[in-house]
């Protein structure tokens, strides 16, 4: 009870006139309001028990320990402490994405992490990092390796590109990149690579065409372009007079992965007034939990369908106009709907010795239809 306490009034830290919102009052500010570092999450001594290890290797177990802490034991403060106040986390398409990357600044790393790391989260049962290869030059250093994640009998792979600097603390995350290579769920393979990514765009203009909305969505999270599907979801919550609670929990999802964090606790919460079964993090409740059963103010609301005004309006992403343009690689996905053969990515009977193919623009898939706890996973 303490902890779920402490989660909560850590996640409410920057939550402006939530439970006493009265008449004319602004809506809820985002929780990645507060500067940098104020909850003393990186706060320690980094690496500490790693000094004597060559450097390369304590770059490597800095940001192994980090990745493990949090995404298989759900400790929030292992795995920021390692992190500059500057630092930055970058989810793309591919090594070469410029396009459809989604950069998430400190407080939208610690926020949407402090939310997916909470009871009911989603955790892998593991994280194996394989083929390191760290280089240091005076206070930099990098780090590139292999990041493999399982999530019952769901694994994905991921390459991921870390950035260093000394600092007073020790060695520093000041950036990490990283794009999907491969993932295999059902006995099926699939590789990330430029003709892929061209079929799983079509398959996002195709039902954009057909004019469904929601398949729209779902192929463009399928496709790792999350802001786009936001846009979308968004627009469907707030001109739809009918919703359902997969409805609301899609839009969530959708909201974490393109940074809109405080949207994402509205849908949440909505989400789970109408089907309390559904697999919602417990940090994703926070304003619920503070209201207790009072009644919504006109105010809230308004606010569940209206854009957040102030940091929870910025989306780490392209801007919509660009993002609509198409794929940034391989000319239009309509002009070249069977390149490589295939509609949806290169898929193969598993298990395969093969390496995956090195993609060129990727992210995550989202799976179609009623969302399901293994179907969201948040980027390594």
């Amino acid at each position: 009870m303490l902890r779920a306490w402490t989660w909560t009034i850590a996640i409410l830290v920057g939550i402006a006139h939530l439970s006493g919102c009265s008449e004319g009052c602004n809506s809820p500010g985002d929780i990645s309001e507060k500067d940098a570092g104020d909850l003393g999450l990186n706060s320690r001594a980094v690496g500490e028990e790693y000094l004597n290890l060559p450097v390369d290797e304590q770059l490597q177990r800095i940001a192994f320990d980090s990745q493990e802490a949090g995404y298989v034991a759900g400790n929030l403060e292992d795995y920021m402490n390692p992190w500059s106040n500057k630092g930055k986390s970058i989810a793309k398409r591919g090594p070469k994405d410029r396009r459809y990357g989604r950069t998430f600044d400190f407080n939208q790393l610690e926020s949407s992490r402090r939310i997916l790391f909470s009871s009911g989260g989603i955790l892998a049962d593991s994280l194996v990092h394989t083929n390191p290869v760290a280089t240091v030059e005076g206070t930099k250093g990098t780090l590139v390796v292999d990041a493999e994640l399982t999530y019952g009998s769901v694994k994905k792979v991921y390459k991921e590109n870390y950035l260093f600097e000394k600092s007073s603390r020790g060695w520093e995350i000041t950036e990490k990149s990283s794009w999907p290579t491969k993932t295999v769920k059902d006995g099926m393979e699939t590789l990330y690579s430029k003709g892929s990514f061209v079929r799983l765009d079509t398959a996002a203009s195709v039902a954009k065409k057909e004019g469904n909305v929601q398949e729209e969505a779902d192929a463009l999270e399928a496709a790792f372009r999350y802001n786009e599907a936001y846009k979308i979801r968004k627009e469907y919550i707030q001109t739809s007079k009918s919703l359902t609670a997969s409805d609301w929990f899609k839009a969530a999802q959708s909201a974490i992965e393109s940074g809109h964090i405080t949207a994402a606790m509205r849908c949440y919460e909505k989400a789970f007034e109408l089907d309390p079964s559904l697999p919602i993090p417990e940090g994703g409740l926070v304003m619920k939990q503070i209201r207790g059963d009072a009644e919504y103010t006109d105010d809230e609301l308004r606010s569940m369908k209206v854009d957040t005004k102030g940091p929870d309006e910025y989306t780490p992403d392209t801007s919509g106009d660009e993002a609509e343009e198409g794929p940034s690689d391989g000319g239009s996905p309509e002009a070249n709907p069977e390149a490589d053969g295939g509609t949806n990515g290169d898929k193969k009977e598993a298990p395969k010795t093969e390496e995956a193919v090195t993609p060129e623009g990727a992210e995550k898939p989202v799976e179609a239809g009623t969302p399901e706890p293994s179907s969201e996973k948040p980027a390594p």
